[in-house]
């Protein structure tokens, strides 16, 4: 939920900050109105494949999950650049930053499993009385 959610609040953030207007190069079947950079849809569907990707890591199911999550991502940039309503910067930076973010999570919550309560740190400092 964590790499999920994130990447989408984190998409929100980046529109706002960054600001920048959808491509006017033709007509577009679909048009939109938000914000153009990153874009959410290949931002999303990264977060989605990478965080499946991660949960089916040790699991039998990942021999089908590793070729149809980047595939299925793939596919939905290429609708959003197809569609008009995107640049392939835009496309890329929401790969990139969905990829990043996920194991950035990964890496964390390995971390914080891997630390010793801090209790039993405080009792392995203390001096002996």
């Amino acid at each position: 939920m964590l790499s999920v959610g994130g990447s989408m609040l984190l998409t929100q953030v980046i529109k706002f900050l960054v600001a920048r207007p959808r491509p006017e190069l033709w007509a577009s079947i679909h048009p939109e109105t938000t914000y153009s950079f990153p874009s959410g849809h290949a931002m999303d569907t990264a977060a989605v494949a990478t965080a499946v990707g991660f949960l089916l890591w040790q699991h039998r199911a990942y021999w089908l999950a590793r070729p149809l999550g980047p595939v299925f991502a793939l596919n939905v940039g290429w609708a959003r650049l197809y569609l008009g309503v995107h640049y392939p910067s835009d496309v890329l930076a929401g790969w990139a930053s969905a990829v990043g973010w996920v194991i950035g999570v990964q890496v964390l919550a390995t971390l914080a499993v891997r630390q010793p309560p801090l209790k039993d740190s405080i009792k392995a400092k203390a001096p002996p009385q």
